[in-house]
């Protein structure tokens, strides 16, 4: 699973779980992290949003397998409008 999402206590957390690649996202791990942040959203008890990464470290850059092919934007910028729909505080990529 590249992505573990949990609602706990008013927080949703999107953990992204992909460690031997640094958590780089390829377009499954956007759809994935996309879906999870729509579900946070939608979460009425969810006051705030935090996504992490598992492992030691995250990669500011995409998977180096993924071939974009005009997917890619696309894909990063749904995360993006997903985290700001949201309306509510959001924390940044930190590692766990």
């Amino acid at each position: 699973m590249a992505v573990i999402e949990e609602h706990s206590e008013g927080v949703g957390t999107v953990s992204l779980n992909r460690p031997g690649a640094l958590n780089a996202m390829d377009t499954a791990t956007y759809g994935e992290v996309t879906a999870a942040l729509r579900r946070i959203e939608a979460d009425p008890e969810v006051r705030v949003g935090i996504v992490t990464g598992n492992g030691s470290g995250v990669s500011r850059r995409s998977s180096a397998s993924t071939t974009w092919r005009g997917s890619g934007p696309s894909a990063a910028d749904s995360v993006f409008r997903a985290c700001w729909r949201q309306g509510r505080p959001s924390v940044g990529i930190t590692t766990t």
